[in-house]
């Protein structure tokens, strides 16, 4: 398998479970980031959702993960345009069959990932929820009835365990959350 990694939501590499799978399970294992021009086009409140500040603090950050990825012998493939035009582009550059990513929340960035699973049909796509504590099926499929934090902070305790899974020849060692058994 060629796994390609698209970094959208965040860029840890140390604690990233989807990351660290497709490490262990591909032959080759590329990564990327995408600059979308839309982050800096002005809204109808005249900011855009990219600002001096955090633009700054991207730049920084993303020099710090290509750094660290070329310490473990992969490419960060820093990209510019829209994702649902790019990334089939480098899929069929790379002959990537799997495509991974960190599963969203927002509307427009689940509809392009939409957008870009349409233009790509034979290619598998692999998502996880990694940027809560908790996944969401077992928040939203748990039986309980919880009406504030307090509550389903005592819930998830009672089921909480940390595990480390073993170690990638390409990514460092992974600490996770799981759960001994559903939140009832």
């Amino acid at each position: 398998m060629k796994a390609l990694y698209w970094f959208n939501n965040d860029l840890r590499i140390e604690d990233n479970s989807l990351l660290a799978k497709l490490a262990n399970e591909s032959k080759s294992l590329h990564c990327c980031f995408i600059i979308n021009p839309q982050w800096f086009n002005s809204s109808s409140l005249l900011n855009s959702a990219m600002g001096v500040n955090r633009w700054q603090f991207l730049k920084q950050s993303l020099k710090a993960l290509a750094k660290a990825l070329h310490n473990l012998n992969v490419e960060l493939k820093v990209l510019y345009g829209e994702p649902e035009n790019i990334l089939p582009k480098l899929v069929d550059e790379l002959a990537i069959d799997t495509l991974g990513c960190a599963r969203q929340v927002g509307y427009q960035e689940n509809q392009s990932l939409k957008a870009i699973q349409n233009k790509l049909p034979d290619v598998t796509f692999e998502t996880a929820w990694l940027n809560t504590l908790f996944t969401e099926d077992l928040i939203v499929n748990s039986n309980a009835v919880i009406g504030s934090f307090s509550k389903f902070r005592k819930v998830v305790e009672k089921n909480l365990i940390n595990i480390v899974i073993e170690p990638s020849s390409q990514i460092g060692n992974v600490m996770i959350n799981i759960f001994k058994q559903p939140i009832p």
